[in-house]
């Protein structure tokens, strides 16, 4: 959270900046420089802060299935397989990864 913490700060300190920008009456490929730059931040934010959050979840979801597995199956050999890649997928592929997760329990619990 410091992380995001910090990308905020430099938002708020870009907007002031393109603030006083439009009082000085400045070009506006410089503020359109500026808000790009703004733009950028967010996005970074965004995907940080997501990305960490569903790391986790995943990570928790295959250690609380890897727990609960009778062992020897194939189902743990593919939660195997899922802990050692997860560390490499884009955001999608965790994503992915959760939403099946959830459609298994989903199955068994009805």
């Amino acid at each position: 959270m410091r992380e995001l913490r910090k990308r905020l700060n430099y938002v708020k300190g870009q907007l002031a900046g393109i603030d006083k920008m439009l009082d000085e009456g400045r070009d506006p490929a410089e503020i359109y420089a500026q808000l790009r730059s703004i733009e950028s931040a967010f996005q970074k934010s965004i995907l940080q802060t997501f990305e960490e959050q569903h790391r986790v979840a995943l990570a928790k979801v295959i250690v609380s299935e890897l727990d609960s597995c009778p062992g020897a199956c194939s189902h743990c050999n593919d939660l195997e397989a899922v802990k050692k890649a997860f560390p490499r997928w884009t955001l999608g592929q965790v994503l992915d990864a959760l939403r099946n997760f959830r459609r298994k329990e989903t199955k068994q619990d009805a």
